[in-house]
């Protein structure tokens, strides 16, 4: 959760609670008060995941981060079955097996998880292009 939508919830009850403030220069600087609180703890909520990132991007195993390699891989999976194998194979098995009602992957709602996921793959990439964290050799761009 982006630390930041903390700031703007929580600002229509702290608006509130300064209501009870009669002194405007008093509003003011509990005002600042609280919004530098919260800037101070958006900051050690993203310093903090930057770490854990920065820990799993570093380690030797490829399921470190567990949750995006397996949609990953079970996504590559149901493409290569809907899109590969089952055009091929459920003739075959219709031949042999008259009887057999093949499996019918959604593909709506596969393209659109695989889209999204290439989506923010790609969104990300284009970030650290523009912020110089990737070599020239993987953006095929002479030094």
């Amino acid at each position: 959760m982006n630390p930041l939508a903390w700031l703007t919830a929580g600002t229509s009850i702290v608006d509130k609670l300064l209501d009870f403030i009669p002194d405007p220069a008093a509003k003011a600087a509990a005002l600042q008060s609280y919004q530098m609180a919260m800037l101070e703890f958006a900051k050690t909520e993203e310093a903090s995941q930057a770490t854990v990132e920065a820990n799993e991007a570093a380690s030797a195993d490829p399921f470190t981060s567990r949750a995006r390699p397996f949609i990953i891989w079970v996504c590559g999976i149901a493409l290569a079955y809907t899109f590969v194998l089952a055009p091929f194979a459920n003739p075959l098995l219709h031949l042999y097996f008259p009887k057999y009602v093949p499996v019918v992957l959604d593909s709506g709602t596969l393209m659109s998880l695989v889209t999204a996921l290439l989506g923010i793959g790609g969104m990300h990439v284009f970030e650290n292009v523009q912020a110089g964290k990737v070599a020239a050799a993987s953006t095929g761009k002479k030094q």
